[in-house]
């Protein structure tokens, strides 16, 4: 009798373990890549959002999850025809609508981020060239010399970019 209490109490504590390890697993994968239907209610709500505040206009999702730093559930979205036209929709566990970053199209910065990625692929270029030479002067690099000549040769603010104009930025 007392080995059959024995056996059984054994198997109660590993049971219990396992159920145990299972919960810690399972909450800390919860933490960090959240609710698998709340992602499945967010990515709905996130495709209505765009059904029914820009209905003329043809916006795909590329990325979709979870942000465990928010936590907010996001949804990707980017214009099929319009470069700079890319914005994040944030959505709570329900599928709630938080807050976007469409105004980052209106207000230039999707326009700015575009001409830093052209401008970063053209000195890649310029940068691997045989041809380049890159010195440090007194502690400054050719970089920043390069970066205020450009501003004193007029820079156009931030504010003032049209979002999906083409700039000519060899100028």
């Amino acid at each position: 009798m007392k080995e059959k209490t024995w056996r059984v109490t054994s198997a109660v504590i590993a049971w219990g373990m396992v159920l145990l390890i299972l919960i810690i697993v399972f909450g800390a994968m919860y933490m960090f890549i959240g609710n698998p239907a709340s992602w499945f209610v967010a990515k709905n709500s996130a495709l209505n959002y765009i059904e029914e505040n820009y209905p003329d206009e043809s916006y795909e999702m590329f990325n979709y999850g979870f942000d465990f730093m928010g936590p907010y559930y996001y949804a990707d979205f980017e214009h099929t025809q319009k470069p700079d036209n890319k914005f994040t929709i944030y959505m709570d566990y329900r599928g709630n609508v938080k807050f976007s970053t469409y105004d980052n199209i209106k207000d230039g910065w999707n326009t700015a981020y575009r001409l830093t990625d052209e401008y970063g692929e053209l000195f890649a270029e310029i940068y691997m060239s045989e041809d380049f030479s890159f010195e440090v002067l007194s502690g400054e690099s050719d970089l920043a010399l390069i970066y205020d000549e450009i501003k004193i040769q007029g820079q156009t603010e931030r504010t003032e970019l049209i979002p999906n104009k083409e700039y000519d930025i060899k100028k």
